[in-house]
């Protein structure tokens, strides 16, 4: 009895022992399958960090490139302008120029017919009293100018006073200018006298178009030209004009809108004062 007890003591310690040792087993394979999982989770963290990254990259990389080409159109709309100036500056200076130079040929002229009226103008036109004190001995006066000569003289006189009143109706466009509205809203809500707009008034405009439909484009469209002249004398209002060029012209269309009213208003009030009395 004693031995089969000892037998069987033996036999449950080498079960205990196998039972531990499989326990320790279990426990060394699921250590290991975390490990496992924990690097897996690890690198997925990785691999989507470093995607996150990439995403950034890309997006900081889009959008400087963004800003860039923002920058450059500023830059590229900044340069239109100030060319834009310029040549709106060289043509008031040629304008002045011109009117400077209207003002001194019709100044020689007013010279000119003043002399050539005095030139004209009867020698012995004296008083009475006086032409009786001349000495007997002296020679006889002149005879009065013919009625041809006075009707010249009158219609010399006439031209000349035409012609004054002409020089003083020239127009400072400075003054124009100042009355034109800045603003964007004030300027399209301005109360446009389309009375004026005639013919001739299109076809004076139509050169200022075709000048800047040409720099806006790159070349000249005859076609476009003809129907911003045509919305001219439909006389379509600013706002519903400016939403038909913007597909043609993009982001110029507000730019170009402004300065074309701004020439319809100027050239408005040049007439409507030329007209004045």
């Amino acid at each position: 009895r004693d031995r089969d007890r000892d037998r069987d003591r033996r036999g449950d310690r080498d079960r205990d022992r196998d039972r531990e040792r499989d326990r320790r087993d279990r426990d060394r394979d699921r250590d290991r399958d975390r490990d496992r999982d924990r690097d897996r989770n690890r690198d997925r963290d990785r691999d989507r960090r470093d995607r996150d990254r990439d995403r950034d990259r890309d997006r900081d990389r889009d959008r400087d490139r963004d800003r860039k080409g923002s920058r450059d159109r500023h830059r590229d709309r900044d340069r239109d302008r100030d060319r834009d100036r310029d040549r709106d500056r060289d043509r008031d200076r040629d304008r002045k120029e011109s009117r400077d130079r209207d003002r001194d040929r019709d100044r020689r002229d007013r010279d000119r017919d003043r002399d050539r009226k005095r030139s004209a103008s009867p020698s012995a036109e004296q008083p009475p009293n006086k032409a009786a004190k001349v000495d007997e001995t002296s020679a006889p006066a002149s005879p009065p100018p013919p009625a041809d000569a006075a009707a010249s003289v009158i219609a010399a006189a006439a031209a000349a006073q035409q012609q004054a009143i002409s020089a003083e109706k020239k127009i400072d466009p400075k003054v124009l200018v100042a009355r034109i509205p800045t603003d964007k809203e004030a300027l399209f809500a301005y109360p446009i006298n389309w009375d004026i707009v005639d013919a001739a008034f299109v076809a004076r405009l139509k050169t200022w178009v075709t000048k800047k439909i040409t720099e806006l484009l790159g070349e000249e469209e005859a076609t476009f030209v003809d129907f911003i002249l045509e919305k001219v004398k439909a006389h379509v209002a600013a706002p519903a004009f400016l939403v038909e060029l913007e597909p043609v012209l993009d982001s110029e269309a507000e730019v170009f809108m402004i300065k074309l009213w701004r020439m319809l208003i100027f050239e408005i009030l040049r007439k409507e004062e030329m007209e004045k009395p």
